[in-house]
């Protein structure tokens, strides 16, 4: 219970006793206990307003600030430490579906040449960028998708519901196009951005979907994408996990 809603019950106990103190004052004429108890029936509304309106003021603040606690500031996206959090709920859920799910790993090639060559504030600018491409290219569309910055140059999403899996290699393709279709020149001169993908896709009911053992598959796969033919800026190489048999395949999109 908030302290908000502490008073609240607080006051209405006193309102409570205060309207039967008043009933119960026989001295008083009827008609003067009927105005005293519609004046304090009056003031009891325009409390109820208050504290409405005080909750939700509070409620708000307290989303944005697990919000914050949970973004990183730098690109906008959940941190690790967000990210394991939000998947922890979402995942409780999964084991009734039958739709595919996908958790990957994005590594952003030669980025300390990036800082390097051309400074921090351009490995700044193409982080938020990959962020925001991230965010609006990679996902089913049912709101139920995970996007977050690992940490360093390595972001991770979540793919939730997946009608089958070869929806996750499309998606990795419409990702790959618009990174492929930004003028990274924008930022600096000459500048290119590859990424590489490591991609587990699975169905939750069939494989032990802890974050700690998608994880253990998805970056040495991600790793090996550095190895992996280029096209249009991405690297993938996926693996799809099942209850007997993994296939593993490598596709550049």
């Amino acid at each position: 219970m908030t302290p908000t809603e502490q008073e609240r019950r607080k006051r209405e106990r006193a309102y409570k006793i205060l309207r039967h103190k008043i009933s119960a004052a026989k001295i008083l004429p009827k008609f003067q206990r009927h105005v005293l108890l519609s004046a304090v029936h009056d003031v009891w509304l325009a409390e109820q307003d208050r504290f409405r309106q005080h909750t939700k003021r509070f409620e708000e603040a307290s989303l944005k600030t697990g919000k914050l606690i949970h973004t990183d500031q730098r690109v906008g996206l959940l941190h690790r430490e967000g990210f394991k959090a939000k998947f922890r709920v979402i995942v409780n859920n999964l084991a009734s579906r039958r739709g595919w799910c996908a958790v990957g790993f994005i590594d952003a090639r030669f980025f300390k040449g990036i800082n390097s060559v051309y400074g921090h504030l351009v490995g700044d600018a193409v982080m938020e960028t990959i962020a925001r491409f991230l965010e609006a290219e990679i996902r089913v569309g049912r709101g139920e998708d995970i996007h977050g910055r690992w940490g360093g140059d390595e972001f991770c999403f979540a793919l939730i519901d997946l009608p089958e899996p070869e929806f996750a290699l499309q998606i990795m393709e419409r990702f790959g196009k618009a990174i492929a279709g930004y003028n990274w020149g924008n930022l600096a001169e000459e500048l290119n951005v590859i990424l590489d993908i490591g991609l587990v896709i699975f169905h939750p009911w069939e494989i032990n979907h802890s974050l700690h053992d998608l994880v253990k598959k998805a970056d040495p796969l991600m790793f090996s994408a550095k190895q992996a033919p280029v096209d249009r800026g991405i690297s993938v190489v996926h693996r799809i996990l099942r209850k007997e048999v993994e296939d593993e395949s490598t596709a550049s999109t």
